[in-house]
């Protein structure tokens, strides 16, 4: 390919796509189009499940989980390509943070706090 440039190869600046970053495995069902409904139900899930910062009947960690765990399997029962998509976001989560520096760390979980309290502040 020629370009203008001496310098340049004709490729977009950008990340270069890792081969090395995996895909979700256990996928059963076709999610595509079904991920940005997937991540809202998770923020929506993640609201319901932890503390606000002054909440009256703050919930243990035994209840919290049991809300989450409770929710993914009547998700499951429910709509298995949604609940597939799900997994596939925390699965891509995981994947996104995994080897991040405690500094992205922070910001990120700012980041989620806000939104959070943004979606409790919708529920009310």
């Amino acid at each position: 390919m020629k370009t203008a440039s001496k310098t340049s190869n004709g490729r977009p600046a950008g990340k270069a796509p890792d081969a090395r970053t995996p895909k979700y495995p256990f996928t059963t069902s076709n999610t595509r189009g079904r991920k940005r409904e997937a991540r809202r139900w998770l923020d929506v899930l993640g609201a319901r499940c932890t503390n606000a910062a002054r909440q009256p009947n703050p919930l243990t960690i035994y209840e919290s989980g049991r809300l989450h765990t409770q929710a993914l399997d009547d998700l499951e029962a429910r709509d298995k390509t949604l609940y597939d998509a799900v997994q596939q976001c925390i699965w891509d989560d995981m994947v996104k943070t995994q080897g991040i520096t405690m500094v992205a760390w922070r910001r990120r979980a700012l980041r989620s706090a806000r939104r959070m309290n943004d979606i409790r502040a919708t529920l009310r």
